[in-house]
């Protein structure tokens, strides 16, 4: 097949080519561990001959990736840390950082912190450290922080479910005794409407906005 050929056979749905994370589910499962009802009619010697011939065909196993990746969106990585967990990992540098800021006292957390090369990980330490020791922060980082973590909260154009967003999904669920026997959604909901006082009180107060 030309590029354009092999792109079209890979555009057809269902794909012949599947993307899979081998750390999520489904699992992958040699196939001799199986379970005999998912063996039923396949030609395992058919299937591990076929895998072979691609596996030993690398110029075939990139094209077929480039391909199939050249037809799908790029990605744009999420502003929020937590949606990037799964971005790479840690440098060998950061994780002897990481080591050395669980041994370390809070007073001096700080500055492995602002050594940390992976942008996620400061953000996940500086956090770390409001909650718990935020006696040690500068006061403009502290104000810093609580800006951006009580504006997730409120602040739509700051990206996740807003406080007012999720009153607004719960408010649209149905209200009948049935779908809420344990009164569970009415007490979530006086939660956020408690909560999203006090963010707003306290931002205006700490802010000025």
């Amino acid at each position: 097949m030309t590029d354009d050929e092999l792109r079209t056979e890979l555009a057809q749905k269902p794909c012949p080519v599947r993307r899979l994370r081998i750390n999520a589910a489904p699992t992958l499962t040699a196939l001799y561990d199986a379970p005999e009802v998912m063996l039923d009619g396949v030609d395992i010697d058919a299937i591990e001959a076929r895998a072979r011939r691609v596996k030993d065909n690398p110029a075939l196993c990139s094209r077929l990736v480039l391909a199939y990746t050249s037809t799908r969106e790029p990605r744009t990585p999420s502003r929020h840390a937590e949606e990037r967990l799964y971005d790479g990992f840690p440098g060998p540098q950061d994780e002897a950082r990481m080591v050395e800021f669980h041994d370390a006292d809070w007073g001096d957390r700080l500055s492995i912190i602002q050594n940390l090369d992976d942008e996620r990980l400061r953000f996940f330490g500086l956090r770390l450290l409001y909650f718990e020791a935020r006696s040690v922060l500068p006061e403009a980082l502290r104000l810093e922080l609580e800006h951006t973590l009580s504006g997730r909260l409120v602040d739509v154009d700051a990206g996740g479910l807003t406080l007012e967003q999720a009153l607004r999904e719960i408010d649209e669920m149905p209200s009948d005794d049935a779908s809420d026997a344990g009164g569970l959604l009415a007490d979530y909901r006086t939660y956020l409407v408690g909560r999203m006082t006090r963010v707003t009180d306290f931002r205006a107060k700490q802010f000025a906005i």
